[in-house]
């Protein structure tokens, strides 16, 4: 508290929602561990994401706000391959979230929510290791947005489900590769 001026409720509070996100582990008199991921983990985040968000697609794209489908279209085509990684994480999570908030299932997208901070995480993790990947991820993107502009909400959730099995596996592969991850829970 000396030090910084803050007292200690606001990082007790941002600790716990860490932990709650199950980023952090918090041991009584050990101290915070960073929680490693495991292939389990990656396995039911990938999915829950595969079952929620192809279904978005297919069962109520038809309700997506058509300009913000052609702006994010626009973004993607106009994407030169210098932008910072924090500006591609973004724009990613910008991407499936609007397409998730769209259920007016209120359980789907509290799921969804739940699986926010690891996607985040796994998003990190693959980026910092896999050259090129953000690049194929915004194909993918594209591939989903055309079809999303054809109102074609079949071929949009398949694309849906093909990039994300392809994140899925890229993401394990990098994890295993580098030793990232832990094999069991």
């Amino acid at each position: 508290k000396k030090e910084t001026g803050m007292s200690r409720t606001p990082i007790r509070d941002a600790l716990s929602r860490l932990e709650q996100d199950g980023l952090v582990s918090i041991k009584s008199k050990k101290g915070i561990l960073v929680k490693p991921l495991s292939f389990n983990e990656i396995n039911h985040l990938f999915e829950t994401r595969i079952l929620i968000e192809p279904f978005a697609l297919q069962e109520y794209g038809y309700t997506l706000d058509g300009q913000k489908v052609l702006g994010f279209y626009r973004k993607a085509l106009n994407l030169k391959g210098t932008e910072t990684q924090a500006e591609n994480f973004a724009l990613d999570d910008e991407f499936h979230s609007m397409i998730v908030n769209n259920i007016p299932n209120p359980f789907l997208k509290q799921c969804y929510a739940i699986t926010s901070a690891q996607i985040k995480r796994s998003r990190v993790f693959t980026g910092a290791y896999k050259q090129g990947r953000l690049a194929e991820s915004n194909k993918e993107h594209i591939l989903i947005l055309e079809e999303c502009l054809k109102n074609n909400w079949e071929a949009a959730a398949d694309a849906m489900r093909k990039h994300l099995i392809t994140s899925k596996n890229i993401t394990l592969s990098i994890l295993l590769e580098h030793d990232v991850i832990k094999l069991e829970n």
